[in-house]
């Protein structure tokens, strides 16, 4: 699964902290995404100790068994209760989807490391020892804010979204002017897939966003994020208020008991700020890393249900050939990381031509090139791993860490090592 986030509201960084602070337990300690519900089990939920939580009347608290309620729901008696995680036994149809994200959420900020099955789907969230050093910390306070804020910033699809904002020449933006450079494109690879029963489908693969409804909504959470670090500001944000993590939940909060429970669309650019990180240079070191370079499978189209079994046929696909779209797409990023040790630029069509010794990482031999110059380049800058394409030659722009292969099979990443030691990839630098 990809660990980018896709609804707006979890870009409101008070609901993190009531959600953390009320489950976690000890570094190390692996529990169930649905245990951060809120339950009557439980002595602490998340609305509990969320910095945007507003008190019941009495009469309603004594009704409800509860204190507190989330003005981001609809009404204070919402069965949901928190809009992150909601509540065990309301009636949300996609039960699994709030405390998804929410885990997402945390692992981009360190709090967790997310477990999954081979086929995407989440199965634990393990707490970190990050989590453990900053659980006595206070919200609000300086030395969490800069905690959260430097997060943000070394986050990939941030990392990304800087670039693109430092190239921006307006001074306002709309989410519509980003959903090209946040979206995570499919290869539409040509396969075939093999059924339980034996029956061959012949499909693309679609190893990228599942809607354009999903780049709308984490194009909005993504924007959510760069404004907690003053990267971008609301249009009609107070001019009396700055910009921090604890702040901008505030504004949201308020918005929210003023009934504007919509969230923004509309931005101003802060040139200043944006201007200043670039100098000082790029943080990467909160990539996306392997595990996550494509999303889970998830599609539910009826008609692309195999004739024999039922079963879909892209979702198999997805889950037959996701490996090697991964592994192509950690090529590109090794052969980027080696270009920046080496002051060098990548000659696509030379690493296209090696990468095709070995049938781990390509999946149409005819459209590899294509696929990497047309496809692969862009996925992996929405990554945070940025780079500047001139004829053939792709240079990067960013120092790439080698933490991306993390989780990467040891056998992948000898095997690119291996390939990448071909001299005829590097060529000297025009510049």
């Amino acid at each position: 699964m990809a660990n980018i986030i896709n609804r707006a509201e979890y870009g409101n960084l008070g609901c993190l902290w009531g959600v953390f602070k009320s489950r976690f337990t000890s570094s190390g300690d692996e529990i169930k995404p649905m245990d951060l519900k809120c339950s009557p089990e439980y002595g602490i939920n998340p609305i509990d100790v969320c910095p945007g939580r507003q008190e019941l009347p009495e009469h309603i608290a004594k009704h409800l068994g509860r204190t507190h309620y989330c003005p981001f729901l609809k009404t204070r008696t919402d069965e949901r209760i928190c809009q992150w995680v909601h509540a065990i036994g309301d009636n949300d149809s996609q039960k699994s989807k709030p405390v998804g994200q929410t885990c997402i959420a945390m692992n981009i900020f360190g709090l967790c490391d997310l477990i999954t099955q081979s086929n995407g789907i989440l199965k634990k969230i393990k707490w970190t020892a990050e989590a453990e050093d900053i659980l006595n910390l206070s919200w609000g306070s300086s030395e969490l804010n800069e905690y959260l804020t430097k997060k943000i910033l070394s986050y990939g699809p941030v990392v990304n979204l800087i670039h693109n904002l430092h190239k921006s020449t307006s001074m306002l933006i709309r989410n519509t002017d980003l959903y090209q450079v946040l979206s995570i494109l499919p290869t539409n690879e040509p396969v075939e897939t093999i059924c339980q029963n034996g029956t061959i489908t012949r499909v693309q693969t679609w190893d990228g966003n599942t809607s354009n409804d999903a780049v709308t909504r984490s194009t909005t959470a993504l924007l959510m994020l760069c404004a907690s670090a003053n990267l971008v500001k609301p249009v009609g944000y107070p001019t009396d208020y700055d910009l921090t993590p604890f702040r901008y939940s505030n504004w949201l909060t308020e918005r929210a008991l003023d009934n504007k429970k919509h969230f923004p669309r509309k931005w101003s650019i802060n040139k200043s700020q944006i201007e200043q990180i670039v100098s000082n240079g790029l943080d990467l070191s909160n990539g996306i890393t392997y595990e996550h370079f494509i999303p889970k499978a998830t599609d539910r189209n009826l008609g692309n249900r195999c004739r024999c079994c039922k079963e879909n046929v892209i979702n198999n696909a997805r889950i037959q050939f996701g490996n090697k779209s991964k592994n192509r797409k950690l090529l590109l990023i090794e052969a980027l990381r080696k270009a920046n040790e080496t002051n060098t630029m990548i000659s696509l069509s030379k690493l296209a031509e090696v990468s095709l010794q070995d049938e781990q990482f390509y999946i149409s031999k005819d459209s590899q090139y294509e696929t990497i110059l047309n496809i692969e380049r862009f996925n992996v800058a929405l990554y945070g791993y940025i780079n500047t394409l001139e004829n053939d030659y792709l240079t990067p722009t960013i120092n790439v860490l080698s933490n991306n292969a993390i989780c990467a099979p040891s056998f992948v990443k000898l095997r690119i090592e291996e390939l990448l030691n071909n001299d005829e990839i590097f060529v000297e630098r025009l510049y």
